[in-house]
């Protein structure tokens, strides 16, 4: 070895797929698992990139996990839709494992110590949205298979939804009946409206009501806003119609739980810190949320930032190299959106 010559501990590839250098085995593993959501998987954005060219066809191709980022980071060790990266600045080694059903998201977040980024529609704030394909039908709600596709049910109690969206994603829905008072204002979503009216379910829509919501009722709650005429639906966090695919029936084992959908900080936030009280620690129980309607992208910025964390950090706190991600994410997604030709989009992780 040449004198002032570093050893390397970077990882290496063989046939049977990534290894761990010896070199570097009192590194810190810290493994990333990338949950997909309906329209969101990989095998989506391989299909529209098919179809795309130039920047359209870039963009869908760096939102693929993990194959987009191996152009920022060449020595990433890939087989399949898993990788394996080595940091020697922070003396990490990240593996990354991509999911597309709602039965394994569930199953990463009760793994222990484990690091769960989810990208997907949000659903008006129901949460993470798990189907096979984006064509109209039950995966956009309760899901033809509960088990592994549809809603990991993550929301207020009471979330309001437009009719114009019911219809265009065909699916069956439970309707809060008009029998009563309305449903307290702490229940609902914050951007259901305090004042709700009576409606008819239209005529159209009286056969997507699920079994729950049977026999139907004579009126629903619902209101109108700038987007139109919207029904009150039952959502909800714990003993939903989707239990135990739903927080309260998910024991968060997880040491970090990135919701990469739409507003999720508005949508979700005070659900999982304060009705279900999964508050963080110096060590443990990080979440990371949207502040506005986002793409697929921040998945990539995420997993960027996290690699490129400027210091040693094994086996301490993930907390402060999770901080600096944030930041650093949030500027890439602006720096890429305006790249990719969206100059106004100005979401950021928070």
């Amino acid at each position: 070895m040449a004198e002032g010559e570093q050893t390397s501990s970077a990882a290496r590839s063989t046939a049977q797929g990534p290894t761990f250098n010896v070199l570097n085995q009192a590194y810190e593993t810290r493994e990333l698992i990338v949950a997909q959501g309906i329209d969101f998987t990989n095998a989506d954005m391989r299909r529209r990139a098919a179809g795309a060219s130039g920047r359209a066809r870039e963009y869908l191709e760096y939102c693929c996990i993990p194959h987009g980022l191996q152009q920022d980071f060449p020595q990433m060790v890939i087989s399949g839709d898993e990788a394996e990266y080595v940091s020697d600045v922070q003396r990490v080694r990240f593996t990354i494992r991509v999911v597309t059903t709602k039965d394994a998201f569930k199953r990463a977040l009760e793994t222990p110590g484990v690091h769960v980024i989810y990208a997907g529609h949000a659903r008006y704030g129901r949460g993470p949205c798990f189907g096979s394909s984006g064509d109209p039908g039950d995966d956009w709600e309760q899901g033809v298979d509960p088990n592994t596709g549809g809603l990991w049910r993550f929301g207020y109690p009471y979330i309001g939804v437009h009719l114009a969206e019911i219809r265009e994603h065909g699916y069956r829905f439970y309707p809060v009946a008009a029998d009563g008072n309305p449903p307290p204002r702490s229940d609902r979503h914050p951007d259901v409206p305090s004042r709700l009216r009576r409606i008819q379910l239209p005529e159209d829509l009286r056969s997507k009501v699920l079994p729950q919501g049977q026999p139907l009722a004579e009126e629903y709650w619902g209101y109108t806003d700038r987007e139109g005429a919207a029904i009150l639906l039952h959502a909800g966090w714990q003993n939903t119609i989707s239990a135990p695919m739903d927080l309260g029936g998910t024991t968060l084992n997880c040491r970090c739980f990135c919701h990469f959908g739409c507003s999720t900080f508005r949508h979700n936030w005070r659900i999982l810190r304060h009705r279900c009280g999964w508050r963080r620690t110096e060590t443990d129980h990080f979440a990371y949320f949207t502040t506005a309607p986002s793409t697929g992208i921040g998945v990539p910025c995420w997993i960027t930032a996290l690699f490129q964390y400027p210091r040693r950090n094994d086996y301490e706190s993930w907390y402060p190299s999770l901080q600096w991600a944030r930041e650093r994410a949030s500027n890439l997604i602006r720096v890429k959106m305006r790249y990719f030709g969206y100059p106004n989009a100005t979401w950021r992780i928070i």
